[in-house]
């Protein structure tokens, strides 16, 4: 039988259709104040239709709503008496393993924004570290302050390289436009190859090099 509410769902996205907007699926996503995933829809107007990027979920929403189903599964299982898992940490930890899925995602993000400048092209990143993060997720019990850390310094690592790469890119423009770094503001000139990007530098470099031998040390301004 007919699922009344999946029939007003749709008679309810064919009347958004028809006065002109788009409706996009998402997936599932775990919200905040909310125990189970919900699925997440894209409403936008026709007229915006080739404007949008539809990014799909970063990889680590993607582990963390599976992990979420993990462990409603896990706790039904146990209830049944089929599946007896805990999801407490042995000890006390100093860091909390909810937050590691900020870090993750500020990391992702700055890494699709760098990923982007190297050739114009949205992609979406997934994390690799799909073990670790299914068992931060559903198994807190192997959880130690020692794995923590050393995850998040390899998060941290990530984002401080891509913080170093933007003002690279932005002094590349800038010299290729012959005008102070700050004076750049159109981002879409900060797409170039890496290599690209590196080369120039080096070459800006030489020149500092080939100054001081010629006139001395830059005088720095105060």
């Amino acid at each position: 039988m007919e699922d009344p509410a999946a029939e007003s769902i749709r008679r309810e996205l064919r009347s958004l259709s028809s006065q002109g907007f788009e409706v996009k699926p998402m997936g599932e996503r775990k919200l905040k104040g909310l125990e189970n995933p919900e699925y997440i829809y894209l409403m936008y107007p026709h007229s915006l239709a080739g404007r949008i990027v539809q990014q799909p979920l970063l990889g680590c929403d993607l582990a963390e709503a599976a992990a979420t189903k993990m462990k409603e599964e896990a706790g039904r299982g146990a209830e049944e008496g089929n599946l007896k898992l805990t999801f407490e940490p042995k000890g006390d930890l100093s860091i909390d393993p909810e937050s590691i899925w900020g870090l993750w995602r500020a990391s992702l993000r700055l890494e699709m924004v760098c990923d982007g400048f190297e050739d114009g092209v949205s992609k979406p990143l997934y994390g690799a570290q799909t073990e670790l993060v299914e068992k931060l997720a559903t198994r807190g019990r192997d959880m130690t302050d020692e794995l923590l850390v050393g995850f998040m310094r390899n998060l941290i690592l990530r984002i401080e390289a891509c913080i170093a790469n933007v003002p690279h890119r932005r002094g590349v423009a800038a010299t290729k436009d012959h005008v102070a770094a700050e004076a750049v503001s159109d981002f879409k000139k900060y797409i170039r190859p890496l290599d690209e990007v590196l080369n120039a530098v080096a070459e800006q470099q030489r020149l500092v090099e080939r100054y001081r031998e010629r006139f001395g040390e830059l005088e720095v301004e105060e």
